[in-house]
Parts: C-alpha cells; sequence; structure tokens
C-alpha cells in the first residue's frame, strides 16, 4: 500500500509538473499590438500581447495585421521587429527593426528597410539606419543596395522579409516633406551570374556616400556572385580616392552629382560603363530621409517610368523622426564625414 501510494504521489508531482512546463511553454507570446515611443528620450514601450493560436494540426497560425515582435538576447539587449502581415496566405514584411537595452528600453539603433526597385535582377533596396545615446563615431547611414527578396524557413516558420515593399503611385504625396536629402542611382547591367547591379547613394550636396556592387539571377540575389564586388562600401571622405573613383567609373557613376540637374532633368548624364550593356537606369530622389521618394527609371528598351514610392508612417517613425533628422544633420556639417 505504502508503494502504491508513493508511486501514485509520484505520478501525481509528474503530471502536475508536466502541465506547469506545458503552461510555460503555451500558449506563447507572438508580440505586441501597441508601441509607444516617448520622442525626446527615446525610450520604448510595447503593450497589449498577442498570442500565436494553433491550427488543426496544432501548428501555429499567421498572426494577422501589425504587431511587434521581441527578443532579447544573451547580452541584456532587446531588439524589436515590426511586423505586417495583411492575410495568411501573403508575405510577412519587416517594417522596422530597432534595438534597445534591457533596463529603461532606451533607443540606440533604428533601421529601415524599403524596397524600391524590383525585376528579374533581384530587389533593390534603401536603408536608412540610426543612431540613438551612442558615441559620436556612430554615424546615421544611407544606403542602397540589392538583397535577397525570397523567404527563409525557420524554427519558428516562415520568418519576414527584408524590407517593406513601397505604396506606388503617380502623383506625389499631398502631404510629405517637400526637403531633397538624398540621391540615388541604380544601374543595372548584363553581366555576372544574370545581372550586375550597381547603386550608389549621394548627399544633400551631391557627394557619393556609399557604392553597392552585387549579382542578380532569376529575380534575386546571388551573393558573392560578381568579381570584385563591394557589398556595402562605405566612404569615409571626400575627395574620393583613386581605387574608389575606379570603382564608381566601371559603371559610368560619377564621384559626385549636381542635385540641380538630378532635380530638373532627366536622365542626369550617367556615362557609358565598361562593364556591360545598361538593361535599365534608375534615378531616385530621396526626400526626408526616405518618407517618400520620386523614382525615373529609363529602360535599355527606350521606355521612361515616373513614379512616387511612400512607405508605412509608424508610430516609431514618427516618435524617432526628429532625433533621427538631427543625427543626419550633425553628419552633414561635418567635412569629413565617417
Amino acid at each position: 500500500m505504502v508503494i502504491l501510494l508513493a508511486a501514485r504521489h509520484l505520478a501525481l508531482v509528474a503530471a502536475a509538473g508536466a502541465l506547469l512546463a506545458a503552461c510555460d511553454v503555451w500558449p506563447q507570446i507572438a508580440g505586441y499590438r501597441t508601441l509607444t515611443v516617448e520622442p525626446t528620450a527615446q525610450r520604448l514601450d510595447w503593450q497589449n500581447p498577442v498570442y500565436h493560436e494553433l491550427d488543426a494540426q496544432l501548428k501555429a497560425k499567421a498572426v494577422l495585421g501589425s504587431y511587434y515582435s521581441v527578443f532579447t538576447n544573451a547580452h541584456g539587449g532587446t531588439s524589436v521587429e515590426h511586423i505586417l502581415q495583411r492575410d495568411a496566405a501573403g508575405p510577412r514584411a519587416r517594417l522596422s527593426y530597432l534595438e534597445t537595452n534591457l533596463t529603461d528600453h532606451l533607443v540606440y539603433k533604428s533601421v529601415n528597410t524599403r524596397e524600391i526597385l524590383r525585376g528579374p535582377f533581384g530587389t533593390v533596396y534603401s536603408e536608412k539606419t540610426c543612431f540613438f545615446h551612442m558615441p559620436i563615431e556612430y554615424w546615421n547611414q544611407m544606403v542602397v543596395h540589392l538583397y535577397a527578396d525570397g523567404f527563409q524557413t525557420g524554427a519558428d516558420g516562415v520568418v519576414p522579409k527584408f524590407g517593406e515593399p513601397a505604396t506606388v503611385s503617380d502623383e506625389p504625396p499631398a502631404t510629405a516633406p517637400a526637403i531633397l536629402t538624398n540621391v540615388s542611382v541604380i544601374r543595372v547591367l548584363r553581366g555576372g551570374p544574370q545581372y550586375v547591379v550597381a547603386a550608389a547613394m549621394y548627399g544633400w550636396d551631391g557627394h557619393a556616400l556609399t557604392l553597392s556592387i552585387e549579382g542578380g539571377r532569376d529575380g534575386d540575389w546571388v551573393q558573392g556572385s560578381v568579381p570584385g564586388g563591394t557589398g556595402q562600401d562605405y566612404f569615409n571622405q571626400f575627395p574620393l580616392d583613386d581605387a574608389e573613383v575606379a570603382a564608381m567609373t566601371q559603371f559610368g557613376l560619377p564621384p559626385a552629382i549636381s542635385i540641380q540637374q538630378a532635380l530638373t532633368q532627366r536622365p542626369i548624364g550617367l556615362a557609358t560603363p565598361s562593364r556591360g550593356p545598361v538593361e535599365r537606369d534608375a534615378i531616385n530622389l530621396h526626400y526626408g530621409y526616405d518618407r517618400w521618394m520620386r523614382q525615373d527609371e529609363y529602360l535599355a528598351t527606350g521606355e521612361h517610368h515616373t513614379r512616387y514610392l511612400t512607405y508605412e508612417r509608424t508610430p516609431e517613425d514618427i516618435g524617432l523622426a526628429e532625433a533621427c533628422a538631427q543625427g543626419f544633420r550633425e553628419r552633414e556639417a561635418r567635412p569629413i564625414r565617417r
């Protein structure tokens, strides 16, 4: 009898432990529906948790709508991804990426990655990175580059796409900043795996800030497929050195452009590249650090398309906008940028 009672007690304890373990694991928090940003301190707070639901096969259903996925790493940092999935069969887009500290949720990095050009060569993104509460050597960056467009499957299923799709219109937005902050040039050439994409970002004064040289095939990025490709090359000072000028010249990209010409003339007089025939050029005018863009695309066939690209105005974009813009202004005020 004692043995039976002891066995029954152990079984009950084991069952209770299993139940507690299951409750501890499920239901799992998928993220939070709302995020508030304190603009002066750049502090985050997330609220209204949303939980995973299970389908008939006991697999987690897609979380629909807009939500914030929060992950804390072993070093005490917290990353926050703003995810948007409009329907179960559609893509999961990442609207923004934030990094904070664990104790008081002060933001020290924000990244907005936005689609600006898509074609058989892959997808080109504009990427804005802003730093807060960081040493002076951390400078805000604007980059334009080709990157992976496909989905990947991880432990929790399909991960978000790398960047946010644009809302495309034939007319400029009615209410948006009219200050031109950057100009980017994208040249798509035949070569490499199928295509070579050379993309340069220029600052408000027309100086080249970054250069990216990547290869694409079958509508997606092919990593490391272009000999001498740069990935994302940040220029540290002006004027550019001989190697940097040579890297741009082979694609017909000037080390500096006339902003006035970019505003008034189409195209802007790009040189003939030495690397291969041009399949298309895209000239992008970035307003308000990617609040919206005007894009003029020129195809080798002679076609010319003008379109306007806008993006979601998220709570984090609104709350961090002024501090982010101030970081860019401080960088632009320096004669040598880092």
